[in-house]
């Protein structure tokens, strides 16, 4: 055990230089590490910084702050004293993505006369405060319940008496059961940062007026640090102990050029900015995301996304074309125009790299009877001559479902992919859907969502999300979604507003292979509660296998049999909704959309001599038949 001990302290002081020695102020931190016993003298005559919500102190004199990235989940005790009989105090807050952007303006509470904890011991946490006591004792005991691996706690401690002394503090419960452990293997690495930032007038500088990027990814050798901020601002560190960190942007956005394209990291230098210059030529797009539940007589919400991907400014309109089963009730921003279920919005000069979210409540029809299938689309429109109009229109599709889970995980295309979709690199994009189904409002929300080894990691892009949300990237691969400050109410209070989501796409492999499966699953954390498990989607090639819900080989009924101009399809089950997918046998995917009517009919006059699978997707079902054509 000593000599675990001092290899810490050494790796400790060999890397102490990266950061400040009794950190004043929060944005310099110093770490915490399991293992290490602090001690130094206590600060005399300084003020606390103005910002942070102090919770149960009412005054901060005389502060040090210290940050704690958690290696192991589990609680962590730490205990504060004073050797020359101080009254020390603290406070602490998290989880967080990175110990830098809590220090703005995350440092809160939900309580107005925050209790001592040795007053009240179950109170914390409350808000983004996980402990707090202003005990007139010389040591005090720091309780971070449930610590959550690859998540940050931030600490300050506090000489009240502001007389001269000493202090010392250490993690007591190291190595017993449900103990964590914090990670200091970051130590041996750099701590970087930057900006992404629009180089107005591309001189490689970021100058007065000059905006940053959100949305950019940030990453080191292919291991993921962090998402940009909204002012294009991030914060990472060096995971592995090479040489280059380089960005992505995303794919809508119009970019000329990236200066520099990656940047070779060196010892000493923290700092490290992109300048992004855009293209001027007109690029918009849309997206329609549908939240809320989905059963009858029910309100929910769709968000609507109109994004200017280019350096210039964009007017024009956007439309929401409802399907006939819902019925508009309200819009965060009020329509220009309606003609029955069409409703229009006009914009005028929206800036490079801004967007416009308009979140569009509708109510379901009380008649309509379980897995109806309800189909609603976006479209934006500009008189300009755009690089790329696919974008321009979007849709949201859902089953009326009197009984489901409302966290769950989607994925689009649902199931199939065609060689063509994977050998051009096309992106399948997944939304996690999430509910506060408890009693109180949730404060944060956490997703946890490992990443297949099938889906290329720099492809990801962030699509939108239903609030705020910072996004991290786990050495091991996983996504972390982090809702800091969401409040996101009860079901019992707010049904419609007790939902959220968060929509994003990946590109997979090139060379994916049959019976490679791409599976999807994430863990939904509301405030310090035991996860939430959402279920598993597929993706696979056509061809390798069938898993996704009742799987009824032989039960779609394809008409007449041979046929040589259209063909007839029609479930036996008498349930004919949901998504058709005609393919060689072979697996080429030649048709895909979705039915409504109890039978479909199919004009196959194009096709070639020969047997063809089909399937249907279903509410409840997969069903498989066959069809062929002479």
């Amino acid at each position: 055990m000593k000599k675990l001990y001092s290899s810490a302290i050494l790796v400790l002081i060999a890397c102490c230089s990266l950061f400040s020695q009794n950190a004043q102020v929060c944005g310099n931190a110093d770490p915490f590490c399991s293992g290490i016993v602090y001690s130094f003298p206590l600060s005399l005559n300084t003020p606390p910084e103005i910002g942070p919500d102090y919770g149960c102190l009412m005054t901060q004199p005389n502060p040090v702050w210290y940050f704690a990235r958690i290696g192991q989940p589990g609680d962590i005790i730490i205990r504060i004293e004073s050797p020359t009989g101080n009254d020390v105090d603290f406070a602490a807050w998290g989880p967080y993505s990175n110990p830098v952007f809590p220090c703005q303006n995350q440092l809160t509470t939900n309580c107005t006369n925050c209790p001592n904890n040795t007053s009240d011991s179950t109170f914390y946490p409350s808000g983004n405060m996980v402990d707090c006591s202003y005990d007139p004792a010389y040591f005090e005991t720091i309780y971070i319940s449930n610590a959550l691996v690859g998540e940050f706690y931030m600490l300050m401690i506090t000489n009240y008496s502001n007389a001269a002394g000493d202090i010392t503090f250490s993690q007591t419960n190291l190595g017993q059961p449900g103990a964590g452990e914090t990670d200091c293997s970051f130590l041996l690495n750099q701590y970087l940062n930057g900006t992404v930032y629009l180089d107005q007038n591309s001189n490689n500088i970021m100058d007065a007026g000059e905006v940053g990027l959100g949305g950019a990814i940030v990453y080191i050798n292919g291991c993921f640090g962090a998402m940009t901020q909204m002012d294009g601002t991030y914060a990472i560190y060096n995971c592995d102990s090479a040489d280059v960190i380089q960005i992505t942007l995303p794919t809508n956005m119009n970019v000329l050029s990236v200066t520099p394209q990656q940047q070779t990291i060196v010892s000493g230098q923290s700092v490290y900015d992109f300048a992004v210059v855009l293209d001027t030529t007109p690029e918009v797009s849309v997206s329609l995301t549908h939240y809320g539940p989905l059963w009858v007589n029910a309100g929910s919400n769709y968000l609507l996304n109109v994004s200017n991907n280019c350096g210039s400014f964009i007017s024009g309109s956007y439309q929401l074309v409802l399907d006939s089963s819902l019925s508009f009730v309200s819009s965060s921003i009020p329509y220009t125009s309606a003609n029955g279920q069409v409703y229009e919005w006009d914009f005028t000069d929206l800036p490079p790299l801004s967007y416009i979210n308009n979140t569009i409540t509708v109510l379901s029809d009380s008649l309509l009877l379980d897995s109806t299938y309800v189909y609603s689309s976006a479209t934006v429109q500009t008189s300009y001559t755009e690089l790329n109009m696919a974008n321009n229109t979007d849709d949201a599709a859902f089953y009326i479902n009197a009984s489901y889970d409302p966290n769950f995980i989607e994925n689009s295309p649902s199931d199939i992919l065609s060689q063509s979709f994977v050998n051009s690199s096309e992106y399948i994009e997944y939304t996690i859907h999430f509910q506060n189904t408890g009693s109180a409002p949730a404060n944060k929300v956490r997703i946890l969502n490992p990443i297949s080894q099938y889906l290329i990691k720099p492809s990801f892009e962030l699509v939108c999300s239903s609030h705020q949300c910072d996004v991290i990237y786990n050495p091991d691969g996983s996504l972390v979604f982090l809702f800091n400050e969401i409040n996101l109410p009860a079901a019992s209070v707010n049904e419609a507003g007790s939902h959220g989501f968060v929509t994003y796409r990946m590109r997979c492999n090139s060379g994916l292979q049959i019976d490679e499966v791409i599976n999807n699953t994430a863990d939904i954390f509301f405030d310090f509660n035991t996860p939430v498990t959402t279920n598993t989607t597929e993706n696979y090639l056509t061809g390798t296998h069938v898993s996704i819900g009742n799987v009824n080989a032989g039960n779609l009924s394809v008409f007449p049999v041979p046929s040589g101009d259209f063909v007839n399809i029609k479930s036996s089950f008498g349930d004919n909704k949901g998504k058709l997918v005609v393919a060689t046998t072979g697996g080429t995917v030649l048709f895909e959309d979705y039915t409504k009517g109890e039978i479909t009919t199919l004009d196959v006059r194009d096709y070639k001599k020969g047997v063809y699978i089909i399937k249907l997707v279903t509410a409840e079902k997969v069903l498989l038949g066959k069809m062929v054509v002479n």
